[in-house]
């Protein structure tokens, strides 16, 4: 069973055996070549993201990689003191932060909105209107003056409240990818770290679960399946597997890419992309680089035509679907514009023709000369076409008359404009972020105020959100006996001490609980116990619930497993593991016996583990020896019966 695990049989690379590195390897840009593949940064991203088999069998598989960017030992992986060197040679696992908008940049963004636009041209035009044209330097300066203090106002507070909530916003996101933990192998010890400190050499642990930081190449692997939905599209699970240069197995799908995630299985990798370098690393930059142009040409299409520009200017009160408050007020304010352009042109026009047929028309015309001569805006003479006849003259008044309707239809605009809307609503949004922030509801930009302060019902899972995702074992049965620990009604502090209290002459059960605990359980399950009794859970938190009642049984799980490993694997102890799936609800451990033999190990949902049950171990004989009974349907029964109690109140079970 041990030979079909999934691991690459080149553990180490003994100096002078091909492997290059060593105190100068890499320095000056001199990085290992063979096969026309260099091993730089970028010919190691190039690895993965073409799945360059050829690479690997040009280096002698993964160990060879491995020990040419500096990891010698794939089962003890790097040492702490390479992570410096090797981030000044390949690169750190850190994206730049997109710039920060500074305070004068969100101002000048604010000011972009087609209101502000059309209170800021309206003030211009009274400004010279008054100053001007009508020289009232008394009064004619107030209209402008006072629209131009409501635009920076509205500026001003939409810029502070965006900046505020931008920086805040910005601090949030940096805790929780501070939160990030990854669990690796260095100087032979598991350890969790965040994925800022991952180097090109360092080798990652897999579960289910994942999102994996880098890229890398499997070096073991148990029924693998990842889902690169992300970046293919495509639903199915793509299962890796270790690929051996003897097997020649060019089938094989070593190359794992970041922001992938683990579905199934467990497993190691080496990472040999970071950063930049690395694919999820170069969609985010491309993402960030091409996001604002993007977004202007999804949202403010440019009409094609001026046939589709004309049909859009007569076009009213249409805003698209899910349009916030924001949106509706900029159609709304876009809306009064145009009509306040129409009435203003409609104006001057029925003003302009009504004084040309008054002058024009109905003084002069059909006059004598004599009575023509009188009239000192008429005059005698050749007009249109006609000889000795009375017609009106252009006057130098005349000019200032039609500036006149001019000056009365751009009033009409500028009044139309509503200059105290955006400066209410701005207010209005600002005061209620600040009472959505009292309730907990953080909004980033102001436009979603409306959305969030809308929200009725949060739909959300319970692990993680309205609990902590930490689990202690409550209830017990071993054996034939049953245990349960009631918070403030028991005399002991946890489970552990009451089955400790109540169990006897039970010692050789409880020692093979805690073996079918601590020996199938993933790696990257660890419980740590402070000073003060608080456990620190890493890992699954089912399986660290079990393996604090390991612990308070009295038993070390690191010395406890060191009995249980093997030279040549590459698992941490024992000779295979089938890790958990969906399909079989259980996951399963061998490891060799110290008096011989194997044992398997299972933890799973009751149903399917009594289903595999043949025969129970419910006590121990005067030899130590178990004493081995058929699992009769009574049996069964009544466990199943208990199980369904333990369901019905809330806990979750495990056999």
């Amino acid at each position: 069973m041990a030979g079909s695990s999934e691991t690459d049989p080149l553990v180490k690379a003994e100096a002078g055996k091909g492997c290059s590195y060593g105190d100068n390897c890499c320095e000056h840009g001199k990085f290992a070549v063979r096969g026309g593949y260099q091993l730089n940064p970028q010919g190691l991203a190039a690895v993965v993201a073409q799945r360059q088999i050829g690479a690997l069998d040009s280096f002698g598989g993964v160990s060879g990689v491995a020990c040419e960017i500096g990891c010698l030992n794939l089962k003890e992986g790097l040492p702490d003191s390479f992570e410096e060197k090797q981030c000044e040679v390949y690169g750190s696992n850190e994206l730049p932060l997109p710039p920060k908008l500074s305070l004068f940049e969100l101002c000048l963004e604010s000011s972009e909105d087609p209101t502000i636009i059309m209170l800021v041209a309206s003030a211009i035009i009274s400004l010279i209107l008054g100053l001007g044209i009508e020289r009232d330097f008394e009064h004619g300066w107030i209209e402008g003056t006072s629209i131009i203090v409501t635009v920076c106002l509205v500026v001003a507070v939409s810029g502070i409240t965006d900046y505020a909530k931008a920086k805040e916003f910005r601090d949030q996101q940096m805790s929780l990818d501070n939160d990030k933990q990854v669990n690796l192998v260095r100087d032979g010890t598991s350890k969790v770290m965040h994925p800022r400190h991952l180097v090109v050499g360092d080798v990652i642990r897999l579960a289910v679960g994942d999102i994996i930081p880098t890229d890398g190449i499997l070096i073991e692997g148990t029924d693998l399946k990842l889902d690169e939905s992300a970046l293919t599209g495509e639903t199915d699970l793509i299962v890796k597997t270790v690929y051996h240069v003897e097997a020649a197995n060019h089938h094989a799908d070593p190359f794992i890419v970041s922001g992938t995630n683990v579905m199934q299985g467990t497993g190691k990798m080496l990472v040999v992309a970071v950063g930049s370098n690395s694919i999820q690393g170069k969609i985010l930059a491309r993402i960030r680089e091409d996001e604002d142009t993007v977004a202007k040409q999804q949202f403010n299409p440019p009409p094609k035509g001026c046939c589709a520009a004309i049909n859009q200017f007569f076009t009213f009160g249409v805003s698209h679907e899910g349009a916030d408050l924001m949106e509706k007020l900029d159609v709304l304010a876009m809306d009064i514009g145009k009509m306040g352009l129409l009435v203003a042109v409609a104006v001057f026009l029925v003003m302009l023709l009504s004084w040309l047929h008054t002058e024009f028309i109905s003084t002069c015309t059909n006059l004598a000369q004599t009575n023509c001569l009188d009239i000192t805006k008429c005059k005698w003479g050749s007009h249109l076409a006609k000889q000795d006849a009375c017609y009106r003259r252009w006057l130098p008044d005349d000019v200032r008359a039609i500036l006149d309707f001019f000056i009365t239809a751009v009033t009409i605009l500028v009044v139309a404009v509503p200059e105290g809307l955006p400066l209410a609503v701005t207010l209005a949004l600002a005061v209620s972020i600040r009472r959505m922030t009292t309730d907990n509801n953080q909004v980033k930009h102001m436009d979603s105020c409306e959305t969030m302060g809308s929200a009725t019902t949060i739909c959300s899972d319970k692990t993680g959100t309205l609990t902590e995702n930490k689990m202690t074992a409550m209830k017990a049965r071993v054996g034939q006996n049953h245990y349960e620990y009631l918070v403030g009604h028991s005399s002991e502090q946890h489970l552990g001490g009451v089955i400790q209290n109540q169990s006897q002459n039970n010692d050789a059960l409880i020692n093979l609980l805690a073996q079918a605990i601590l020996l199938n359980c993933a790696p990257t399950s660890k419980v740590t116990l402070s000073q003060t009794g608080v456990a620190q859970y890493e890992g699954n938190a089912t399986e660290c619930a079990l393996i604090k009642l390991t612990l308070q049984l009295g038993y070390n799980p690191d010395s406890f497993r060191d009995a249980f490993k093997e030279d040549d694997n590459m698992l941490d102890w024992g000779v295979y593991t089938i890790p958990f799936s969906s399909e079989k609800k259980r996951m399963s451990s061998v490891a060799r016996m110290q008096q011989g033999g194997f044992r398997l190990y299972s933890k799973g949902a009751p149903q399917q583990m009594f289903d595999s049950c043949e025969s129970i171990v419910e006590s121990f004989n005067s030899t130590a020896s178990p004493d081995v009974l058929p699992f009769r349907q009574d049996q069964r029964n009544l466990v199943e019966d208990l199980v369904a109690n333990y369901q019905k109140e809330g806990y979750r079970t495990l056999a």
